[in-house]
């Protein structure tokens, strides 16, 4: 893996360790990967990214350095490479500091042998750099490391399935009686009901207890295994939580290739949507549908996190990479890899394009790939499940080799998402862009509503009871969205303007609103008549008198719509009409629905003929 040439005056220690571990290498790869988490849990100090400090370094190579008892280590380290789940490994070259190169590969080999699963081998290659080395390496590595690593490495295995707590729980409690007391008090602002009671024990354990690197990113899918607890209640909870004042919200923003967080900032008006990824060399622009996400950490006056990093480039950091590796200029390698069903795409790093590939029952079980000056070809390739797969570069150049899902993950909070909420609508109303700023929000589904002849409703029975009745209508609005996770962006007089995640949940709510307006009507009295229209589109966030708002093509439409409407049925334009939910929503509630076709034009639209949609419930009374 390196060349010393005849510079080395020290030998090479090779170590070579193994365990036996129950869990299969799928189950173990989360935490054995972690190389953040590893390196934390076995002492090593947090590292200082000197990459950008240091003069250009190419295919992802960083320029790293701690301090060990007083000691400066400064070294360049190779891209991790590995095969998700079976081995992993990284080279580094150090120009500070006792050690002069170390390589460790790790392999996880699946064997039955009782109740193991896997053979856990770990292999050390280290050469001293200087005396202080060739003294230190045997013991600090040779004895303590071995005997640190298999307590660490047996640890994880024991509690993989049980629970995640002794993972990323220490013994240690890191609260002091002030800040439990500060926790306490802050806290007397959430919620009293049982969940959030529930929820506020285990933050308070997760913020004594819980390690520097877990809660300096706590995401809120991933504690929602964590606790057995629904993710959208874990995440309501987590921004309550931030709004007491015990947790600070993180919008981080990732690189479209590697998918890393490049930028953190605590608030939206603080966020550039022009970015540039140093590992992957490419500028790109943040959209809130992908490259935004939101994870929270504790405030400073509950817990000092100084979000130090452990390891800058492990596995656990591009957990879509299934396969990285670092090929010489003209050189081969053949792995074997296990694939999911689904979409993949090769790609090398500084070099355009890539190639894609998808993973199905039946594809081929070899396959060659070649890099070379020239591109990517445009086959198209399919491949099974487990597949050997021959890399060449056929450049002049050393190629960082990538296999990786196409499909974002979706451990990600997106902001996209959580903009959308009411709940954060309510908590945050003044979190905004920057006046002037606009961003992607990705595809919305935008609902215009109106109450219908409401002029004439304040004529027939006066100002005040009038306006009672928009307020309460208002209320019942608010609580039909809120069921299906949407928002209110806007009320304008007695008009809604909201957006929602998905086309169905839009309708959802809608017919909910109409049917709790009728059954909320008092005797003697006609029911309030609400007028609706609903488009699914792309979206753009912008900053309208301190708010968070959307504009485009798909709200001026969707605006247009809610015209149609007679205030018994809900307009649809084609591209809710046509969407898959609804489709099969329609087709369930056939005989409740009447679904009619309108073509019109609309205002703003000249020019051009729409496709409208009216569905009406059957059953309910003008």
């Amino acid at each position: 893996m390196y060349n010393t040439g005849n510079k080395m005056k020290y030998p090479v220690f090779k170590y070579r360790w193994r365990w036996m571990l129950k869990n299969s290498p799928e189950e173990l790869w989360k935490y054995i990967s972690n190389t953040e988490l590893f390196n934390h849990d076995t002492g090593l100090p947090p590292v200082n990214d000197l990459t950008a400090d240091g003069g250009e370094l190419v295919n992802a190579r960083h320029r790293l350095k701690f301090y060990r008892l007083g000691i400066p280590v400064e070294w360049v380290e190779e891209p991790f490479q590995w095969v998700r789940p079976e081995r992993f490994g990284v080279l580094r070259e150090y120009s500070k500091g006792p050690v002069a190169f170390m390589r460790v590969i790790v392999n996880l080999n699946k064997i039955e042998d009782g109740d193991h699963k896997t053979l856990l081998t770990y292999d050390v290659d280290i050469t001293p750099r200087n005396p202080l080395g060739l003294l230190a390496i045997p013991i600090q590595v040779g004895l303590i490391s071995r005997i640190q690593f298999g307590k660490i490495f047996n640890r994880y295995d024991s509690h993989i399935g049980i629970s995640e707590r002794s993972i990323v729980f220490e013994e240690k409690n890191h609260l002091n009686s002030g800040n439990i007391d500060r926790i306490h008090k802050r806290a007397a602002a959430l919620p009293k009901d049982e969940t959030s009671n529930h929820l506020k024990e285990k933050l308070l354990n997760l913020l004594s207890f819980g390690t520097e690197p877990y809660l300096s990113q706590l995401k809120p899918r991933t504690l929602s295994v964590m606790w057995n607890v629904p993710y959208p209640e874990v995440l309501t909870f987590l921004l309550q939580a931030t709004r007491a004042g015990i947790l600070q919200m993180q919008w981080e923003i990732l690189c479209p290739l590697c998918r890393g967080a490049k930028e953190s900032y605590e608030h939206l008006d603080e966020l550039d949507s022009s970015v540039h990824c140093e590992t992957c060399n490419i500028d790109f622009n943040a959209n809130f549908e992908q490259s935004v996400s939101l994870t929270f950490r504790p405030v400073a006056a509950i817990r000092q996190v100084r979000g130090e990093r452990f390891c800058v480039a492990g596995p656990q950091v591009t957990p879509h990479i299934i396969m990285q590796q670092l090929l010489p200029p003209e050189g081969m390698k053949t792995l074997s890899i296990q694939l999911e069903e689904g979409a993949y795409r090769f790609r090398a790093l500084d070099s355009p394009g890539n190639q894609l590939v998808r993973v199905v029952a039946g594809g081929d079980d070899k396959y060659k790939i070649i890099v070379s000056e020239a591109g990517w070809d445009d086959n198209d390739i399919q491949l099974s499940h487990d597949v050997s797969i021959t890399l060449q570069n056929d450049s002049s150049h050393e190629k960082l080799v990538i296999l990786e899902r196409t499909a974002w993950s979706d451990e990600a909070t997106t902001a996209a998402e959580v903009t959308a909420m009411q709940s954060f609508r309510d908590l945050f109303s003044s979190e905004a862009l920057r006046p002037g700023q606009e961003i992607s929000v990705g595809s919305l589904a935008i609902v215009f509503t109106d109450l219908k002849a409401s002029t004439n409703l304040y004529r027939r029975i006066g100002d005040a009871p009038a306006f009672g009745l928009v307020m309460d209508h208002f209320d019942t609005l608010k609580a039909e969205i809120v069921k299906e996770n949407g928002s209110i962006v806007k009320t304008i007089g007695d008009a809604v303007m909201a957006a929602f995640r998905s086309p169905d949940a839009a309708v959802r709510a809608m017919i909910g609103a109409q049917e709790a307006l009728k059954l909320n009507t008092n005797k003697g009295q006609d029911p309030l008549k609400l007028k609706v229209g609903i488009h699914w589109g792309p979206c753009i966030a912008v900053n309208l008198n301190e708010r968070l708002d959307y504009f485009g093509t798909t709200v001026n439409m969707a605006a247009r719509l809610e015209g149609f409407s007679s205030g018994e049925d809900i307009i649809l334009s084609e591209a809710v009409f046509e969407d898959p939910a609804i489709v099969k929503m329609i087709a369930e509630k056939s005989a409740k629905l009447d679904c009619d076709k309108i073509d019109t034009t609309l205002k703003g639209f000249e020019g051009e003929k729409f496709n409208v949609f009216r569905i009406t419930p059957v059953n309910q009374e003008g």
